[in-house]
This record gives structure tokens, sequence and C-alpha cells, in this order.
């Protein structure tokens, strides 16, 4: 139906080309300016009617200038004009036959087929989720709104639950309360000339709240440039910022030590320097003398032990520290290191008590070390004790080991200053308050490096600030303690 219409269509512009033809004919002009202007339609009616459509508006043109050139003029009109008109048959004839196959090869052209551009579009869905899939990194589609379009394998199993469950939830629900507002910003940013942005925030997965790293990119804006699809790749980086946050705390306790050892080695020099001008005054007495001597050596013996500690923490760090390890009993290791700290306790006017009673504590481990231990908890709980408090040291057995308590009604511990007690540079700062300084940081550090050295451990118990403290100290029994045991070992 629609081809018949097409040819009467073609057929008209044909007889209209005629028409048009002999009026361009009956003008005073050369026939060539006469003809130019009929190719204009001959083109026309061949792309409308087809080839047939086309000659026939060619020969009807041809025919119309013809017949009224030769009605006008009758003679002398077969030379020159003769040929053009001829050219110009050739012309349109050839112009159809070309615009008709220009026709057809459209109008054959094959038909979009909406169910198979629908099955391409599935095929490529699939295999763009068979690739994601795969991926260890977590994958999602989504609005910046919040609603996920799309979830991988690996994004699911961080939530513990399928991809299909996650579609139509909002993402905003997995992130941290206090990380919204900085991710917010950082997706608004998403634009044509920035489409790609790099967010670090907290993810709440199944396995609890990780750090994660998102790579998202935009996939399509709005008329006014904002996002409003995108798609984000994301990897656990919680083992790096840990990793950065404990540098940060070493660098921090470093400064801190760095200030204290200052402070400490100030003290003790300044003491030093007024006894040495006090001792180079010509008046000074005999009992001034004894006085400043005895205040210089106090001074000169603190100075040492703080040098002491700092070789002794270095080479045990670097493993250059030999353990004299002998049979010993922890009963007289205990009477040393109370020996060495009782000036202290006694200036503090402390109550101390000790409990080891009469069987023998036995132990492998170097004496000297093992004193230094227990003298460093001692020496502790005197100077975070207030005057007058009460100090207890027990030992015994207990489960194939020897432990030893040191007990205080001292200052307390903040819970979450217990855990970091033994650590490098640490200290506890309510304690610095309350003395004016609290040493270097490093004596239970080295109590703890020296006691694994040992094969045990020490710990520190509080129930909080103004409930005192408490040490314990397991080492090993020594063979003597278990002969049965050793027998059939």
């Amino acid at each position: 139906m629609k081809a018949g219409w097409a040819a009467v269509g073609g057929y008209v512009i044909a007889f209209a080309a005629a028409a048009g033809a002999a009026i361009c004919a009956a003008w005073p002009l050369p026939i060539e300016y006469a003809l130019l202007g009929l190719v204009l339609p001959v083109v026309l009616a061949a792309f409308v009617g087809g080839v047939a459509s086309g000659l026939t508006a060619t020969a009807a043109a041809a025919v119309a200038v013809l017949a009224v050139r030769f009605a006008l003029e009758r003679a002398g009109w077969w030379g020159t004009d003769a040929g053009v008109l001829g050219l110009f048959v050739v012309q349109g004839a050839a112009a159809s036959w070309l615009v008709d196959a220009a026709r057809r090869r459209g109008a054959y052209a094959p038909a979009v087929d909406p169910a198979g551009v629908e099955e391409a579009l599935r095929r490529s869905e699939e295999r763009y989720r068979a690739i994601v899939d795969t991926q260890a990194e977590m994958v999602c589609r989504f609005h910046p709104e919040g609603e996920i379009l799309f979830a991988n394998g690996g994004y699911a199993r961080a939530r513990g639950t399928t991809p299909e469950a996650l579609v139509g939830r909002s993402f905003w629900d997995f992130i941290a309360d206090e990380d919204r507002p900085g991710v917010r910003a950082l997706l608004d940013q998403l634009t044509p000339e920035t489409p790609e942005i790099r967010i670090e925030n907290r993810f709440e997965t199944a396995d609890g709240v990780r750090w994660t790293l998102w790579t998202n990119r935009a996939l399509a804006f709005d008329e006014s440039g904002r996002c409003i699809e995108a798609q984000s790749t994301g990897i656990d980086i919680t083992d790096r910022k840990e990793a950065e946050e404990a540098l940060r705390e070493a660098n921090r306790r470093k400064s801190e030590f760095l200030a204290v050892l200052g402070h400490e080695l100030r003290n003790p020099l300044a003491t030093l320097s007024a006894g040495i001008e006090l001792l180079q005054q010509p008046t000074i007495g005999f009992e001034s003398i004894v006085k400043v001597r005895a205040m210089m050596k106090r001074q000169l013996d603190h100075l040492t032990r703080l040098v002491e500690d700092l070789l002794d923490l270095s080479r045990i760090s670097r493993g250059e520290v030999v353990l004299r390890k002998a049979p010993l009993d922890m009963r007289d290791v205990i009477d040393a290191a109370v020996e060495l700290c009782m000036p202290a306790i006694s200036d503090r006017q402390h109550r101390l008590i000790v409990e080891t009673g009469r069987e023998p504590l036995p132990a492998d481990g170097d004496f000297q070390r093992l004193t230094q231990v227990i003298g460093n908890l001692l020496s502790n709980a005197a100077k975070y004790t207030e005057p007058g408090g009460s100090i207890t040291v027990t030992a015994a057995v207990e489960d194939e080991s020897v432990v030893v308590r040191v007990r205080d009604t001292g200052f307390g511990l903040p819970k979450e200053s217990v855990e970091s007690l033994f650590d490098m540079f640490t200290q506890v700062a309510e304690h610095r308050e309350r003395t004016g300084g609290g040493g270097l940081g490093i004596g239970l550090a080295l109590s703890r490096q020296l006691v694994v050295r040992h094969g045990g451990t020490i710990e520190a118990k509080s129930d909080g600030p103004g409930h005192g403290s408490e040490f314990v100290v397991r080492l090993p029994l020594g063979w003597e303690a278990r002969p049965e045991q050793s027998a059939t070992a």
C-alpha cells in the first residue's frame, strides 16, 4: 500500500517537472540553464516513486522542452541545444537509477528486534556480574542518595548476606555515623570534570567495623552535572590504618620520653652543679661538706640507674643480654629486692608485709635480673602510694609456677592504662601529676622483657584510680620442685 502511494507521488512530481520544463523552455534563456533547474525534480521523483518515476520525470521534461522550443523557433534549433538536451536525458536516467538504488538499500535494511536487544543486554549484564563476582574487592553500583543497585559477592560476603538481599538497601546504613558527613561531602564532588573520588571510612561488616578504601567512579549525570549513579570498589585497609596509628602512638611516646628524659636528667644535674658550687666555698664547714657529698651521691646514683636502665633496655631489645641462670629460691630474690627498696619504703612510712611461706620456691633464673624485676615493682609501689600506705608481697607455688604478687593501697590504675602499661615509654598521666614526675616509663617495659626471657609472664591489675594496684609475676617452677615430672620427661 505504501509502495503504491509512493509511485503515485513520484509520477505527480514527474508531471510537475514536465510543466516546469515547459515554463523554463519558454523563457528567453539558453537551454542549459533551463534544464539545470529540472535536475532536482528528477532526483525527488526517483526518491519518492522509484526509478520509473525518475525516468518519467526525465522524459517528460525533455519532451516538454523539445515541444516548446520547436513551437517557438521551428528552425535552427537542432544544433547545440539538441546535444544539451540529450546530455540531460542521460544524467536524469543515471540519477534516477542511483537514487532508487540508495532508496532500496535503506528500505531493505534489517529491522531492529527489541527482543534481541534485550537479550544482548541481559547477556552483557550476566558477563559483567560473572567478572565482578570473582573479584576479592567489594563492588557496588548505587545512587548517591543511598540506594544500592548492584552488589557483588565480595560486598555481600563482607556484610554476611547475599547480593540480592542488598539490592534496594541504603549503603548509608553500613557507614559509621561519625564518617557519614565526610563521605557525603566527597561524593558531592563527583562531577564530569572529576569523575573519580577515593574515600576512606569505617564500614560495618559481619566481622565488625573495618576501615575501607573506596574508589568511586561516576557512571551517569543529570542535566545540571550532578552525579545520579556511581560504582564503588572497596578494599580492607584496617591493618594499614592500625599500623599508621601504632606509628603515631610510638612517635608520641618517643616525644614524651625525650621530654621526660630531659627533665629527669636536668634535676640531678642541677643538684650536682649546686653541690659543686657549695664545695668550692672557702667557708664551708665539715658537716656541710658531709651533707653535700651525701646529696651529690644520691643524685649520682639516680643518674647511674637511669643510664643503666636505658642500656639494659637497649641490650635486651637487641638480644645482647645473657642471662646467668641457675637454680634459686624466689624467697631469696624477694629478700634482696626488699633490702634494696627499704630506704624508699621507710622514707614514705609505708607498712610492708612479706608472706613467702616456709617452703622453698625453686626457680631457674638470673638472680640479679629477677631481683631487679621485683625491686622495680616494690619501688613503684612505694612511689605511687600515699605516705603511710600499705605494701604486701606474697609468693607461692600455683599450677606448676612460682607466683609473686606485689599489692599496694596506692593511686591505682585507670582501666584504659592497664593494657599499655608495659609498653615502651608508657606513663600514667595521673601518676605524674600527683608525684611531679614518674620516671622514664621504661622500668615496667624492662621488667616484662626480663620476665619473658625467663619463660614467665607479668601482668597488672587494678579496680581503678584510688583502689590500689597489683602486679603478678609468674615463673616456671625449678627442676627441684618437680623431680617426678623430670624423671618421666
